[in-house]
């Protein structure tokens, strides 16, 4: 191109590397409108770590997900994330890790059900000071640390009967 048009000067691309806002992870689907991100039925074995950060619910069900690590999910370029409900059933999910889920202040409600979880951290749930529903439906293996459940629910025990 430089030989077709000398006299014009040389041309200089830019590409940026920073991620569009409304990106969705690979494959999940995003509806900015309603807040939601789905990754259905997928090969994921890890949480994706791109949720962009519109999303107040995340959806990850049907994939092979078998430890949530700590701080799972505050890795999301040092982006706090809104999510106010994560469904995480049917991922095979056996092992939730100390501060599991960091990162996640807003969380209202946590779907962990059909998953053969076996072990609880008793610090899993360590900061979800806004959790109102967690549901452990079909977790029949489960085993609690000591403590688990006393910290999940602290704050509705500050309120009373």
């Amino acid at each position: 191109l430089l030989d077709l048009w000398p006299q014009r000067g040389k041309m200089c691309l830019l590409f940026s590397s920073v991620k569009a806002e409304e990106e969705c992870p690979l494959s999940c689907i995003c509806a900015r409108d309603s807040g939601t991100v789905t990754c259905r039925d997928g090969e994921h074995t890890e949480l994706p770590g791109d949720i962009p950060v519109w999303a107040t619910t995340l959806i990850l069900r049907g994939n092979n997900i078998s430890t949530l690590p700590g701080g799972a999910f505050s890795s999301n370029n040092g982006t706090e994330l809104e999510l106010t409900t994560l469904s995480l059933s049917h991922n095979g999910i056996t092992v939730i890790e100390a501060d599991a889920f960091t990162g996640l202040p807003r969380l209202h409600l946590l779907d962990l059900s059909h998953n053969p979880l076996v072990y609880i951290s008793e610090r899993a749930f360590h900061g979800l000071r806004e959790l109102r529903s967690l549901y452990l439906n079909d977790s029949n293996r489960l085993h609690f640390s000591r403590g688990t459940i006393q910290c999940a629910f602290k704050r509705s025990d500050q309120y009373g009967p």
